[in-house]
């Protein structure tokens, strides 16, 4: 049994296996997981520069439903702010319901952005850093 043990303590203090995947290889899109030595509850994974191509959208719901609900996966893009990013697409006219419905409405929270704008000529930034509130500087 303390052999067991300490087999799991050090197969937890063993380096992830990180792999990464271009989804497209024009736009710098890729997929990055995390494969902990401790096992798939470690695991992570993260899409990075999804656009609003609704093809995103459906890797989106394809690679959740693959990790699951209890484990973690990012989704990182610094031009999503809200669905509204999505505007209109004639070729995807439903994207912008789409994009509602598996990303705004599915539960993904604002874990960090930074936004830059101007009040009165004044530079202004608002950081978002979890677990804290908006800061406004």
């Amino acid at each position: 049994e303390i052999a067991e043990e300490n087999n799991d303590a050090s197969q937890s203090r063993m380096p992830p296996e990180v792999t990464a995947e271009d989804i497209w290889d024009f736009d710098g899109s890729a997929i990055i997981s995390a494969k902990a030595a401790g096992g798939p509850h470690g695991d992570v994974a993260a899409i990075v520069f999804p656009n609003t191509d609704t093809k995103y959208l459906k890797d989106i719901e394809s690679i959740a439903e693959t990790v699951g609900p209890k484990r973690l996966l990012l989704l990182i893009n610094p031009f999503w702010k809200d669905v509204e990013s999505w505007g209109f697409n004639i070729l995807a006219p439903n994207g912008k319901k789409r994009a509602q419905e598996v990303i705004f409405d599915n539960g993904y929270d604002v874990t960090y952005a930074v936004l830059r704008f101007s009040v009165r000529g004044e530079d202004c930034v608002a950081l978002k850093a979890y677990p804290y509130d908006w800061q406004m500087y």
